[in-house]
Order: C-alpha cells, then sequence, then structure tokens
C-alpha cells in the first residue's frame, strides 16, 4: 500500500509545480521595465531567451525516467496487494495505458511549465526541477520498498 508519505510527496511537488507556474509571469513583471498598455504599438523585437542551461536537459531526462519508474513500481505495490494513495492516481490505476498517459501528461506538463519558467529565470528553472526529481527519487525509492516489504509478509 502507498501509505501517507507518498501523498504529502506528491502535494509538495504540485505545490512546486503551482510556485513555477504562478511565479514566472511575476518574475517578468517584477524586472522594473515599464509596462506597457495593451492599445499602445506594439513592443519592438525582446531578445531572446537565455540558453538552455546545461543541466536542465539531463533533469528532464531523469524526471521523466522517474515517471516511469513511478509507473513500474506502482503496479509492483498493486500486484502485491496495496493500494494507491493519490486520489487523482487512483481513478486510472485500473489501466496500466491510462496510468502510463496521466504520467505522460503530468511529464510533459512538467517541462513545458519549466521551460516556460526558463526563459525568465533559468536558476529558477534549475532549482525546480532539481526538487522535482528529488521528490519523484523519493516516491519511487518509498514505492519499492513498500513492494519489497509486503512481498516478505
Amino acid at each position: 500500500m502507498l501509505v501517507l508519505v507518498g501523498r504529502s510527496v506528491r502535494a509538495i511537488c504540485c505545490a512546486l509545480i503551482c510556485v513555477a507556474l504562478i511565479g514566472a509571469p511575476a518574475i517578468h513583471c517584477c524586472t522594473g521595465e515599464p509596462q506597457v498598455s495593451s492599445d499602445a504599438a506594439p513592443a519592438p523585437e525582446t531578445a531572446p531567451p537565455p540558453p538552455r542551461p546545461a543541466a536542465l536537459m539531463p533533469l528532464y531526462i531523469s524526471f521523466i525516467n522517474l515517471q516511469a519508474l513511478d509507473v513500474a513500481s506502482t503496479y509492483r505495490v498493486l500486484y502485491a496487494g496495496g493500494r494507491e494513495a493519490n486520489p487523482v492516481a487512483a481513478r486510472v490505476v485500473n489501466s496500466p495505458a491510462a496510468l502510463i498517459a496521466f504520467n505522460a501528461g503530468t511529464s510533459a506538463g512538467i517541462v513545458a511549465a519549466t521551460e516556460r519558467l526558463r526563459k525568465h529565470s533559468p536558476k529558477a528553472a534549475l532549482i525546480v526541477m532539481a526538487a522535482l526529481n528529488s521528490v519523484m527519487t523519493t516516491i519511487v525509492v518509498h514505492n519499492y520498498s513498500v513492494a519489497a516489504r509486503m512481498r516478505r509478509e
């Protein structure tokens, strides 16, 4: 059974995503640049976004791999007699294809949100992805430990 630790870790993950999504426009608005009204002439071309930090792509790849391990570890727990503690994922856990699609969609959304954040704050994007990788690592390790414990019982 995936216990409350998994639920609280996923809540932290969701909170980090919300901060990333909400914080990106706020970071851009607080740069001290004058605000242009919507009826004014269009602004000249802006500078290209800063280059992607070298560590960001490996963090994306590891996050996607951790999502795949989450699916595998979740099914190990389920086959051992446990249950899914995440109420959103519990709705799709009966179908492996649905759970894979759910995790793929979550991964794509997180990568897209982080890319949006990266354009305004590359350091914040790195911090968010490192934190999300840590959260997912904790979830996966927890799932595998629960599955191993349930097999011994």
